[in-house]
C-alpha cells in the first residue's frame, strides 16, 4: 500500500538513505504507527513499513506505477485491486484520490 503523509518527503528520503538503524529520528516509527493504527480503524489487520519518500507529483505517480507493477495486491482506498496491467492509469487514478490530501507546493 503506498499512502500520503503530513511529514516532509526529504527528511523521510535521507533517513531511508542512511539506513533506519543508523537514525535516531522516530518519524518513520511514527507515520507507521499510524497507518497501522488507520488500517486498525478500517477492520484491516496489516504491518505498514516506509520504503520510500517522495516530494512531488511526478515523482509520487512514477513511484505508485513502480509499485503497483511490483505489488499486485495493490489496492486504492476503497479496496479495489489496481490494474497491474495498466500501471500507468492506476497510479494516477491513486494519485487523484491522494490529491486533496497533498499541499500545493511541491516539497523538494
Amino acid at each position: 500500500m503506498a499512502a500520503p503523509t503530513e511529514e516532509q518527503a526529504g527528511p523521510l528520503a535521507k533517513i531511508l538513505a542512511a539506513g533506519r538503524a543508523n537514525s535516531r529520528s522516530k518519524a518513520l516509527d511514527k507515520i507507521e504507527a499510524c497507518l497501522r493504527e488507520a488500517l486498525g480503524k478500517a477492520g484491516v489487520r496489516a504491518a505498514a513499513e516506509v520504503t520510500a519518500a517522495v516530494g512531488n507529483e511526478r515523482k509520487a505517480q512514477y513511484f505508485l506505477q513502480k509499485f503497483i507493477r511490483s505489488h499486485m495486491q495493490a489496492r486504492n482506498a476503497n479496496g479495489q485491486a489496481g490494474s497491474s496491467k495498466q500501471p500507468t492509469k492506476a497510479a494516477a487514478a491513486i494519485f487523484e484520490e491522494w490529491r486533496p490530501q497533498l499541499s500545493g507546493t511541491e516539497r523538494h
